[in-house]
């Protein structure tokens, strides 16, 4: 849970393997002019290693699972080739991924059921998903930093004659709106804080809840934001998520 960036990224059908690889290069130039300029930590080299894409650029398939199809699981598709660099934005943001890589037209199915169809063997594309809202933990100007030079990272992609599209869950693109972002960062922070602070109290009075743990802890300002929870708009849904909570350590408790 958290304050995220997903960007989706597709090259034009014309473009063969030395194209992409020239893109790619180009769009991690750009990267690298922007840690120059520190406007983000570091760059880190472009890479074609199958490690690498195994770790950074694996899509996953989401199948029902056999004889519950109300309960899916997820079947991973490694890409079988592509370029991919990996950026670190700043303190407490994840790092942003981004490249070009394809994937195999079908994958095993979990458990030897056979093959399935991937959905993603439609030419050079990727999704990056990357949690900017940790950033926040050292302040907004951390904050705005690192998601600001995430999206501008990813819209030089177009420049480069790249499909991007990006979907803000800080409200900050497409309108730029910095008003937007900062509001959904503050309502987020404290949404988990009001959530981890709930869970552990129920922690507390249980003892075979696993111990909750998250980033928000480390907020500065975290009792603060606690408080605020439990008056702000939110309220309910933290007091519904503490209440299933208790019932599924009910019910666990009732099987064992």
């Amino acid at each position: 849970m958290g304050l995220s960036l997903h960007v989706h990224v597709r090259a034009p059908a014309s473009l063969d393997e030395p194209a992409v690889r020239a893109t790619v290069t180009r769009w991690h130039g750009v990267a690298e002019t922007l840690a120059t300029e520190g406007r983000v930590d570091r760059v880190f080299e472009l890479s074609n290693e199958a490690a690498d894409l195994s770790q950074f650029a694996t899509a996953w398939l989401s199948v029902p699972v056999p004889g519950d199809p109300d309960t899916c699981t997820g079947v991973a598709i490694e890409p079988t080739e592509g370029w991919i660099f990996l950026v670190q934005l700043g303190k407490g943001s994840e790092p942003l991924v981004l490249g070009l890589c394809r994937y195999p037209a079908t994958v095993k199915a979990a458990g030897g059921g056979g093959l399935l169809p991937s959905g993603k063997d439609d030419g050079w594309h990727f999704l990056a998903s990357c949690k900017t809202q940790y950033a926040s933990l050292n302040g907004w100007e951390s904050f705005r930093r690192c998601h600001l030079a995430a999206v501008d990272l990813a819209l030089a992609g177009q420049s480069l004659g790249l499909e991007v599209r990006i979907e803000d869950e800080g409200g900050y693109w497409p309108g730029r709106d910095e008003v937007a972002l900062r509001a959904a960062v503050e309502r987020l922070n404290r949404l988990v804080a009001g959530l981890a602070g709930a869970l552990k109290d129920v922690e507390g009075s249980s003892g075979d809840v696993p111990s909750v743990e998250s980033p928000i802890f480390a907020h500065p300002a975290f009792e603060r934001l606690e408080a605020e929870a439990q008056d702000s708009a939110d309220a309910h849904k933290l007091r519904e998520a503490v209440q299933g909570l208790r019932k599924a350590i009910g019910a666990i408790r009732k099987r064992s």
